[in-house]
């Protein structure tokens, strides 16, 4: 069996991939073979409860809300209730995302630099709205509550680190941006 670690910054971000009727959720995880029954290990926020949750893949090539390729996974009927209210719990007391999030069609690489410094990484934007950016990097180089300066190919953003999970981060900046659809036309390489 097959395990799979997910984070999500927020119940939210789970509900959002959540097939109410299905019972199921869609995760950027290509490399699963319909069939193939597997364990969701799953996080939410900086909570430090680990939840697993038997599964099994029903789809492949499924679009998940940030736009990636992944797979549909189905729970066991019996647990369908339990993971709704684990879910609802971490969403609870949380707003939901007004702004949209936007996701750039093809790969968007960025450079992220510890701010004040120039150590900067390339980085690749999954997704930007106003307020911040998803961003993935080949290895772990940022922590939560660090500053960062953002370069993108028409000017520089800085912001915090806002969460982590391994590889991939996630950045408030210190001030909206204007116009992000803009920066997605022009920044695509």
């Amino acid at each position: 069996m097959r395990r799979i670690e997910v984070h999500y910054p927020s119940g939210w971000d789970f509900l959002s991939d959540y097939k109410l009727l299905l019972g199921a959720v869609v995760i950027a995880a290509p490399e699963l073979d319909r069939g193939e029954v597997a364990e969701l290990v799953c996080r939410f926020g900086t909570a430090s409860d680990v939840f697993h949750w038997p599964c099994r893949v029903i789809a492949k090539n499924v679009r998940t809300t940030a736009g990636s390729r992944g797979v549909a996974l189905i729970f066991p009927s019996e647990l369908k209730e339990s993971i709704e209210t684990t879910a609802w719990s971490f969403a609870r007391g949380e707003a939901q995302r007004k702004e949209p999030r936007l996701e750039p069609i093809l790969a968007l690489e960025v450079v992220a630099e510890h701010k004040g410094t120039t150590d900067g990484q390339r980085v690749v934007a999954l997704d930007i709205s106003s307020r911040g950016c998803r961003l993935s990097a080949d290895a772990p180089a940022f922590a939560k509550g660090d500053d960062v300066t953002i370069t993108w190919t028409r000017g520089q953003t800085s912001g915090r680190v806002c969460w982590t999970d391994g590889s991939h981060f996630g950045v408030c900046f210190h001030e909206p941006m204007t116009d992000t659809q803009r920066l997605l036309d022009l920044d695509v390489s």
